[in-house]
This record gives structure tokens, C-alpha cells and sequence, in this order.
């Protein structure tokens, strides 16, 4: 069971990874609809050794009000260039409008953490196959 171990390890890992890239990417893609919307906040928040930027818009989309947060592709330069008050045009999940972004574009952290998933994939089935052997 132990000779299992960094099978087990390197493939959860790469789990998660592919996962964790994957989700962001369909995140961007999903939201198309163009919405005005005010900046209501913007916060920068210390997670272990990083930072989370986020901001929080107020909008209106199909007669309802909504005040939701979002942290995905906000960069710092991009946190410090918008100002509290102003009207952005952000894009809307149609199904479910508290799903937003600011940009329309990915950035490279999405396609790195799912290279490095299919690393950890192909490291799993390396150790595997040499278990075997």
C-alpha cells in the first residue's frame, strides 16, 4: 500500500489542478452579457502569503437589483485603476447574473495550473507503471 502512496498523491494533485484551471476558464466563457454597473467596493484581502483582490458592483439586469463580489481576472493593475462610484461595463452569467467578470479574456494562471495537473497525471502513471514493473 505504501509503494501506492505517491500514485495516490500525485494523482489528487493533478485532480485538483485540472479542476482548478478548468473552472475559471468556463467562469470567463459563460459570461457574455454586457451590464452597466457602479463599483460599490473594492477590497484587498491577505490569504496565507497571497492577496485576494475583489471588487463588488451593484447592477440591474431584467428588472432585479444585484450586489455581488467578484475576485476572477482581477489583477492588481486592474484593482487600482477602477474607482469607487463609477459605472464599469462588466459581463453577466445570463443564467445566473451573480456570476461576473470584468474582462472577457484569460490570463495565463488557468492554462499553467492545467499543465501542471497533466504533469502530476503523467508523474502518477510513471510511478504507477514502474510499481508494476
Amino acid at each position: 500500500m505504501m509503494l501506492y502512496l505517491p500514485v495516490i498523491i500525485f494523482a489528487v494533485t493533478g485532480i485538483v489542478f485540472v479542476v482548478s484551471g478548468i473552472l475559471p476558464i468556463v467562469k470567463v466563457h459563460s459570461c457574455k452579457i454586457p451590464v452597466k454597473a457602479y463599483l460599490m467596493e473594492k477590497t484587498r484581502e491577505r490569504m496565507g502569503r497571497g492577496t485576494v483582490l475583489s471588487c463588488t458592483f451593484s447592477f440591474r439586469y431584467e428588472g432585479k437589483d444585484y450586489y455581488t463580489k467578484s475576485s476572477l481576472g482581477i489583477t492588481g493593475k486592474v484593482h487600482d485603476s477602477l474607482y469607487i462610484g463609477n459605472e464599469y461595463t462588466i459581463y453577466l452569467n445570463e443564467k445566473n447574473p451573480r456570476i461576473f467578470v470584468l474582462e472577457r479574456k484569460l490570463f495565463a494562471a488557468p492554462f499553467i495550473m492545467i499543465f501542471f495537473g497533466v504533469f502530476c497525471f503523467t508523474l502518477a502513471a510513471l510511478f504507477y507503471f514502474a510499481i508494476i514493473a
